[in-house]
């Protein structure tokens, strides 16, 4: 029996890669066809592809007209929400992230957990029979029975390290790969219908410098820390939107600082002695790896700042006793744990489905099996033809009139995906198999640059 084709893009590698890939092995282990890759790659193409469905990012309300699309090609889309597990509130969350329109035309939304369920379901009450609670395939990874996937990357990052404090930034508001010139972002948010009206417009301009004043205070806390534990390295990663070079022109030039931003943040979390944000997720996903993990909050804006990750934290507001207890962790490591506090526990089951019980890569797959693909018709395969045609037809034309232009978005997309190749996934596929014991006769076939089919070995290559 053919098998249903499944598209999963990866958009931030080191973000995505590793869970998207768990993913696709149960996919695949349960006899689907899966084709990862990079998804600003693929999705262009997806007229030539073979139909299937394909999950991709978010319900914005710019998806709505690309979702239209796919399906008029024959296409069934599911889709969650990389953003949707610590926004800045509700309501702001609702206007940049959340469309009736695009949410419409899914067959499923996979919700990290009942919060982000019932936002939706303020947003578009008709639409809620598509929402799933599953978590994210992300939070997998946090587990104890998957955290091993880690071990090589960790002991590799202490060897070559050593003991060292890990701060993950989340300020692309002030210090964007584009430019600190916020009216340049905003006018780019703006074209993409992230900001909806002036009073959203408002708001971003005071994250931005809530942001700006974040940053000069991690600044001052990495010359601190630096001044204070001379024998400690200060790693510092920034968000994968960040300008990484202008971290580096404004930290102390010292071997003991670092910025680094390659591999997947759990490893980085797991390998540290305590790692320190300000209102990121990596904060979230440190709690659940049961690692020490601070938030440093030496300015407060309660409606600027995301919840979650800071209540899931040890808050620190003052410098001094951040340094305090930094200086406890540091003592007490290496490759310390905590036990999950309870009261945290509770509060993270709130907004979190799949922390224990069926995977949340599980409870996606068994959602997609109840997905149904149209029939072939002519007027899925003319409307096919006709997008080809145009798009051939656009890139002609862009040749002609700008043959020798570079894009300049490039280096903003390599930064956030350098690419991967089948070794890779290999090797990954590899570790998931020693760690969890499944995925036995699981294989990857290059297809493309950037893209891979991961299927069983009985399935039938593409």
């Amino acid at each position: 029996m053919e098998k249903t084709r499944l598209y999963i893009g990866i958009e931030t590698k080191v973000r995505e890669f590793d869970a998207k890939l768990l993913l696709a092995c149960v996919a695949a282990e349960a006899g689907y066809d899966v084709v990862l890759g990079e998804q600003k790659d693929f999705i262009k193409y997806l007229d030539e592809m073979p139909q299937g469905i394909l999950i991709n990012k978010s319900i914005s309300p710019s998806k709505a007209s690309q979702y239209l699309h796919y399906n008029k090609l024959g296409f069934r889309l599911a889709a969650y929400d990389e953003e949707g597990l610590a926004p800045f509130n509700a309501e702001e969350y609702k206007k940049r992230r959340i469309s009736v329109a695009s949410l419409h035309q899914l067959a499923c939304f996979f919700a990290w957990g009942q919060w982000q369920a019932q936002v939706i379901a303020e947003q578009a009450p008709d639409e809620m029979e598509k929402v799933v609670l599953v978590g994210h395939p992300r939070v997998d990874l946090t587990r104890r029975e998957l955290r091993a996937f880690y071990q090589d990357e960790v002991q590799a990052l202490r060897d070559k390290y050593g003991q060292f404090v890990l701060i993950n930034t989340n300020f692309s508001f002030y210090n964007h790969f584009k430019g600190r010139d916020f009216k340049i972002i905003l006018q780019e948010k703006t074209k993409a219908g992230k900001v909806v009206d002036a009073e959203h417009r408002e708001y971003y301009w005071r994250v931005s410098k809530h942001k700006k004043a974040l940053f000069y205070a991690f600044q001052n806390m990495v010359e601190q820390l630096h001044r204070h534990f001379p024998e400690v390295v200060i790693t510092l990663r920034p968000h994968p939107s960040e300008n990484h070079d202008y971290w580096r022109e404004v930290l102390p030039k010292a071997d003991n600082i670092q910025v680094v931003h390659e591999g997947n943040v759990l490893s980085w979390i797991l390998a540290s002695a305590v790692m320190i944000h300000n209102s990121c997720t990596t904060g979230i996903e440190g709690f659940l790896l049961e690692h020490p993990v601070i938030s440093y909050r030496p300015v407060q804006e309660a409606d600027l700042e995301f919840e979650l990750p800071n209540l899931l934290s040890e808050q620190e507001f003052a410098m001094d006793t951040l340094l305090e207890r930094v200086g406890a962790y540091i003592k007490n490591d290496p490759g310390q744990s905590l036990t999950m506090d309870g009261q945290k526990k509770e509060i993270a089951g709130q907004y979190i489905t799949g922390l224990d019980g069926p995977l949340s890569c599980e409870r996606i797959v068994e959602r997609l099996n109840m997905v149904k693909l149209p029939e072939a018709s002519l007027g899925l395969k003319g409307y096919s033809l006709y997008t080809r045609l145009k798009r051939t037809k656009g890139a002609f034309i862009q040749m002609l009139s700008r043959p020798s232009q570079v894009d300049p978005r490039q280096g903003y997309r390599q930064q956030k995906f350098p690419g991967f190749d089948v070794e890779e996934v290999r090797r990954g596929i590899a570790k998931l198999q020693r760690v969890s014991g499944r995925f036995p006769e699981v294989e990857a076939v290059p297809i493309a640059k950037n893209t891979v089919q991961i299927i069983r070995r009985s399935a039938n290559t593409a």
